[in-house]
């Protein structure tokens, strides 16, 4: 009796056993295309054995639990690369805005703009007296300043719709950190009261942290129970436990570094810092905050700068100048009174706007045909006049359009090598964690023959206890 009975129990545990599997196997089939998802093995042991007499017997099978087949190195550093993946990203997608502004093979960009400038100028310096002549030196320079006014407003357009994608991922971070905190309660309670792993809610986790980690450079740390504290680097720390710490924006003034009037800086809350945006490197964010601030905010300060010295330096040669009427001490341009914003406020004189016979062409009263002011003019666009006498007007603009070409092909180049990396860690970690769908229809077919088999001992068993019962009647 106790024979057939002990049959039964062991035809149970391999029978609950192979459920397990059978279940299992399933979940992991059913989440093949999870993101994510890594897969889970049920892990068996066999049932301390009872001895009778000298003899032990063994008493079938166990559960000891549920494994999740994950790689924490591998997906540490799927997150870790994704950083950089996300700063590469944006900036090739401002670099590729920025582009667009100075790209001057199909349009008259504003370095021919400045050709035609001066040359019309030495058309003025062949007839001084043409009122035909000076319209056209007039029309030509409205030309140029819309152009400056065109390249300025654009680059500031690219710079508030960073601050539009700069606000949409605060927001898609602090959800991000609400949901970490909540599944580190989650996984606290769920492996306290079951002393196993909480492998699909680690897995949500795992996720959660891979999205937060291509929106802001963050540092993961782990405790005794499972939770993860999560940390901006260099900032502070969003996620500890259940506990959450959330980032937000704030309008500031403009500043050195590029930022226009007006942008948003980063905050993080219960941090004494008014910007924590300087100290964000990597990820989009990091991206995003270096597109703004210094690749576009360079290239909008030296457009300002061209536009001040432009101005400036022929506004210089202009009041010596005698106009038609005998009139001097005139601006050519409307003289502007600092650097920044000079390319957007940039415009002609009231007078020369007024009257183009207020253009002066003559050094001295009351001589027609003395052309030497017009003459002087138009040898500044040969002269080193920027960056303390180092270039000439179209040396500095050509470099700073040079410069945005460099660091977009360069950046261009990194994304694809980075987004390479990605791709093979993906591969890599898919191989050991990613669900095989072959594999799992192997283990299906061989976890059923299993649960059918340990049908079958119960059925032996039964049976036997059956012809046991009938021999005592």
């Amino acid at each position: 009796m106790a024979g057939s009975v002990n049959i039964f129990n062991t035809g149970k545990s391999a029978l609950f056993s192979s459920r397990s599997a059978l279940s299992t196997t399933g979940h992991n089939i059913s989440n093949v295309n999870t993101e994510g998802y890594s897969r889970q093995r049920v892990e068996q042991e066999s049932v301390a054995a009872d001895r009778l007499g000298n003899v032990v017997y063994g008493t079938g099978v166990r559960v000891a639990g549920i494994q999740r087949i994950n790689d924490e190195y591998l997906t540490r550093q799927v997150s870790h690369e994704t950083k950089f993946l996300g700063q590469y990203r944006e900036k090739d997608v401002a670099l590729m805005q920025a582009d667009s502004i100075f790209n001057e093979l199909n349009n008259e960009g504003l370095n021919r703009l400045m050709a035609k400038f001066f040359n019309e100028f030495r058309k003025l310096g062949n007839d001084p007296e043409s009122e035909a002549m000076r319209a056209t030196v007039r029309e030509s320079t409205d030309q140029l300043i819309g152009d400056f006014h065109r390249i300025s407003r654009s680059l500031r357009d690219i710079q508030k719709n960073i601050d539009v994608r700069l606000e949409t991922n605060i927001r898609e971070a602090n959800e991000l950190v609400d949901r970490l905190a909540h599944l580190n309660e989650e996984i606290k309670r769920s492996e306290l009261n079951t002393h196993s792993q909480a492998a699909d809610l680690r897995d949500k986790r795992d996720v959660a942290i891979k999205k937060l980690s291509e929106i802001a450079d963050i540092s993961v740390a782990s405790n005794e129970r499972g939770e993860l504290t999560v940390s901006l680097s260099g900032v502070g720390p969003l996620v500890s436990g259940s506990l959450k710490n959330k980032l937000y924006v704030e309008t500031a003034k403009s500043n050195e570094e590029g930022r226009p009037e007006g942008s948003l800086v980063v905050r993080l809350e219960h941090n004494n810092s008014p910007d924590v945006g300087g100290r964000i490197k990597n990820g989009k964010l990091g991206g995003l905050l270096e597109s703004r601030d210094q690749i576009l905010g360079t290239a909008a300060r030296r457009l300002d700068e061209l536009a001040f010295t432009f101005a400036s330096k022929i506004n210089e040669i202009h009041r010596k100048g005698y106009t038609v009427g005998g009139d001097t001490g005139i601006d050519y341009f409307e003289q502007p009174d600092s650097i920044e914003g000079a390319a957007e406020r940039l415009s002609l004189s009231s007078d020369v706007r007024e009257d183009a016979n207020n253009i002066a062409t003559a050094l001295m009263p009351d001589a027609p045909g003395d052309n030497r002011v017009v003459l002087l003019i138009s040898k500044l666009q040969h002269q080193r006049v920027m960056g303390g006498g180092k270039s000439t007007f179209d040396d500095h603009y050509n470099a700073t359009v040079a410069d945005l070409a460099t660091i977009a092909q360069k950046n261009k180049q990194v994304l694809e090598h980075q987004n390479h990396i990605v791709e093979q860690l993906e591969k890599i970690r898919q191989s050991i964690a990613g669900v095989s769908l072959d594999e799992e229809t192997m283990n299906l077919v061989q976890f059923q023959q299993a649960f059918n088999a340990s049908a079958k001992v119960i059925k032996v068993a039964d049976e036997m206890l059956e012809t046991v019962l009938n021999l005592r009647r």
